[in-house]
């Protein structure tokens, strides 16, 4: 008879226990941003996928605390915050979308240390993918290149026909739409993100766009610059067909990108590090992806708050280590661009710090000299000698990181 022990006799040993005294289940070391980088270089990681969501363009001025996106609907007149992305909706009253399409139109604003990063990690031959749930395309404007981002909620890099809704014989479109403006308004103060769901008006409003007459679009592709011309017009973006014009962003009740699925199930077996910013991890099917690397392929966070740490043994992340196998998982709680200059200091990115100090050196000096062609008409005339002098050391100055950033741009980050 063996002499093993049977099991209510055994020690019971947590995963934590295992990674003790079993050194090869701790892939990093801990749960720093500094082991996860220290894996990178000792492996000379080459497919590295980066996902990314809101957070990492908080800096570009939008999606801030207080001035959001959902933050400012309420001058819409919409029944609920998400009905400005909703297909239905759109298709039977199009204006709040493309009113709010010429504020948010791509250009109005600047990629942030995040997308300079990425496109670091490109530049370098170590982004395999970039996933992200973002419509602005700060990405390609970064200059990450196209086949290397996988725009999952769609973006603004084109357009299609989509078609119309009409109302019914008895719900004429004058009388439902601008009728309810005055109740909508004052729903939509009264609502939040979450709301819609429960709200009896809000799926009142879903069942009047439900009795809509759906007018099928034909389909044809128009480029960028053809949307914005109508929209910048004052007119809704109308096809030859009469259907509207939509840039390819999804809206709630569209399908995800074809790309989004056909990419991931080739990307995510290749994936050797993954990165994972300024995204809560809450909307399916993109929080999935995180699970699908390989259990010994490291994870890191890099945001505000953890999240996606189910306390399960196959899904979502581990930071502690006392669910999981293998310890993989690192977490930086902080903004998107602290977290990804001090990876790209950890990676040894001197580059990247370069420019990025120049950036916000420039900043602060076009800052001063704003500040001092203000004040100059308002000082004594000895001031203003001083200040004009100002100004042109300002201007040297910058001259001076132009050629500076020239320079880092012909030996590419």
């Amino acid at each position: 008879m063996s002499g093993r022990k049977p099991p209510t006799e055994r020690p019971f040993k947590t995963p934590l226990d295992e990674k003790m005294e079993d050194d090869s289940l701790n892939i990093i070391k801990d749960s720093s941003l500094a082991a996860f980088a220290e894996y990178i270089k000792k492996n000379n990681c080459k497919n590295i996928i980066v996902m990314t969501g809101a957070g990492i363009s908080t800096s570009a001025d939008f999606r801030t605390p207080g001035t959001g996106l959902y933050d400012n609907l309420q001058k819409y007149n919409l029944p609920f915050p998400e009905a400005i992305f909703d297909i239905r909706y759109f298709k039977a009253k199009p204006e709040p979308f493309f009113e709010l399409s010429r504020e948010l139109f791509p250009g109005t604003f600047q990629p942030t240390p995040c997308h300079k990063f990425i496109k670091a990690l490109a530049d370098k031959g170590m982004l395999l993918r970039n996933y992200t749930q973002n419509i602005d395309m700060l990405e390609r404007i970064a200059g990450i290149p196209g086949d290397l981002i996988v725009e999952a909620h769609g973006s603004f890099h084109q357009a299609t026909c989509v078609g119309r809704s009409v109302p019914p014989i008895d719900q004429p479109l004058k009388e439902t739409d601008e009728a309810k403006d005055e109740q909508e308004t004052e729903k939509a103060s009264d609502l939040d993100d979450d709301s819609s769901e429960d709200d009896p008006e809000a799926i009142a409003e879903y069942e009047r766009l439900a009795r809509y007459t759906a007018i099928p679009g034909c389909g044809k592709r128009y480029t960028i610059e053809e949307f914005k011309k109508q929209v910048f017009q004052r007119k809704n973006p109308t096809c030859e067909c009469e259907g509207l014009i939509k840039p390819d962003i999804v809206f709630f009740g569209e399908q995800l990108p074809n790309n989004f699925y056909n990419l991931q199930a080739t990307d995510f077996d290749r994936c050797d590090a993954l990165i994972v910013m300024g995204t809560s991890l809450k909307v399916a099917p993109f929080c999935e992806l995180i699970n699908f690397v390989g259990r010994q392929v490291p994870r890191l966070l890099i945001n505000m708050e953890q999240c996606g740490d189910r306390r399960m043994q196959s899904q979502g992340f581990d930071f502690i280590g006392d669910v999981q196998k293998y310890r993989r998982d690192a977490f930086y709680q902080g903004t998107c661009d602290e977290g990804c200059r001090r990876l790209a200091k950890e990676l040894g990115f001197d580059e990247f710090d370069d420019v990025d100090r120049l950036i916000k050196f420039a900043d602060q000096l076009t800052i001063q000299s704003e500040a001092t062609v203000e004040t100059k008409d308002t000082v004594r005339e000895g001031e203003n000698s001083v200040a004009f002098d100002t100004t042109l050391k300002v201007a040297d100055a910058l001259d001076d990181v132009d050629k500076l950033t020239d320079g880092l741009d012909a030996v590419k980050l």
